[in-house]
């Protein structure tokens, strides 16, 4: 089993390991997202080198010489393939979808990827919801037409009921989360794994079941539900970045005590545009106080 290997690799013992019922067990792994916007540069893969990082997301677009080096990095780690694109004005069936992607997802299956996330924040415009979709059950049945058909035809392959932006209704932008997840339900127990979302401005809100401690109020929801949180990190510009790896460091370790969250993704080693307020480097190539509190992390 992949997650066996990776255990062995990052020399976890069994004292550490506790069976549940899930296909993943604890510890959580240490991850971060690939560089947004652009293709990873040579400075990015030393901050995952120096941060001790254990699995890494990547998208569709991510380049194969890109992944060969990722693997080589991280041989017994875990790799994740986000697959999502904005949506036009206009409805995406499963089929064009599909169209567009498979290539892709081929490309990344034969080099070894088996995770793969299908869209993101489904309930928010900009991937679909008002006109893809209008409700969770419709983007239930989009989802599923799409996983049926990779199920067959890629063997082994594990597929993820995206993480939802969470939070209430906000009209033109975003469809209430919990509303979303209810219409939802059903197929997110078919999925093989769901993918959660936790961000916060301030320390207080790391242990907010909206922000923060999200992935709480989805353990209660799914309990018995294999978890990646694909996103997280501290959205706040004016936080340091030495402050925001402690917080991070300690985000790993809560993750790492709770069973069934397979491992964390946090926003974002680099970004050619946005994201600078969460970027683990800045552009000119200086490894930010995030890498340093993450790299001694004591475990």
């Amino acid at each position: 089993h992949q997650e066996d290997e990776v255990f062995e690799a990052l020399g976890v013992n069994g004292s550490e390991r506790v069976s549940h019922s899930f296909p993943w067990r604890s510890p959580c792994l240490v991850g971060i997202a690939s560089r947004a916007g652009g293709t990873m540069q040579e400075i990015d893969f030393s901050v995952i080198e120096n941060a001790r990082i254990e699995a890494v997301s990547i998208h569709a677009k991510t380049t194969s010489m890109t992944l060969t080096r990722l693997k080589e990095m991280l041989p017994e780690g875990l790799i994740l393939a986000r697959i999502a694109v904005p949506f036009a004005p206009h409805k995406v069936s499963p089929e064009k979808w599909l169209e567009g992607m498979r290539l892709d997802i081929d490309r990344l299956y034969r080099l070894g990827v088996r995770y793969f996330e299908i869209q993101r924040m489904p309930n928010v415009t900009q991937f679909g919801w008002g006109t893809t979709w209008t409700s969770g059950d419709q983007f239930g049945q989009w989802w599923l037409a799409v996983a049926e058909k990779l199920w067959v035809e890629f063997s082994g392959i594990k597929l993820g009921f995206p993480g939802v932006s969470p939070g209430g209704q906000v009209p033109g932008m975003r469809m209430d989360s919990e509303v979303f997840l209810d219409g939802s339900d059903n197929v997110i127990r078919k999925a093989d794994w769901l993918g959660v979302n936790c961000f916060w401005a301030h320390p207080t809100e790391m242990g907010r079941e909206e922000k923060g401690s999200y992935y709480e109020k989805m353990r209660q929801r799914y309990p018995n539900k294999l978890l990646f949180i694909t996103e997280f990190g501290n959205l706040n510009p004016h936080t340091r970045p030495e402050v925001k790896g402690s917080e991070y460091v300690r985000f790993y370790e809560r993750l790492r005590k709770s069973p069934g969250i397979g491992a964390a993704f946090a926003q974002v080693v680099s970004s050619a545009q946005g994201y600078q307020a969460m970027s683990w480097r800045t552009e000119d190539g200086e490894l930010t106080g995030i890498v340093r509190a993450v790299r001694e992390r004591p475990f």
